[in-house]
């Protein structure tokens, strides 16, 4: 759509959210009411946290502004960085259990 409607000064861009908690899979029964789904969830993101609604809208606004002018035909990820390279994940997981060991070790 991009390629398409760019001619006509139109920018096509997508967002792609990560993990976003709402209302619905927070209460009993949804997808993340458990604790540990959340805990493990959080795991998977470097930035140690779900998203919020305000991370998302931050980018559409951006996306809608003039400042992405010279943006189109894009997908921004929006995920905290939990869809970076499998191989960084794999860092990432060994740094913070490198961490969580030296806090156990220095509450000893």
């Amino acid at each position: 759509m991009a390629v398409e409607w760019g001619h006509h000064a139109i920018r096509v861009n997508a967002v792609a959210p990560g993990l976003v908690p709402t209302e619905d899979s927070l209460a009993p029964g949804g997808t993340l009411a458990r604790p540990g789904r959340v805990a493990r969830q959080v795991a998977t993101v470097p930035l140690r946290r779900l998203g919020h609604v305000d991370d998302i809208g931050g980018i559409c606004v951006f996306l809608a502004s003039d400042e992405s002018a010279w943006i189109t035909g894009e997908t921004i990820q929006v995920t905290g960085g939990s869809r970076i390279t499998v191989g960084y994940l794999t860092y990432m997981h060994h740094i913070t259990e490198h961490l969580a060991a030296r806090q156990s070790s220095a509450g000893d």
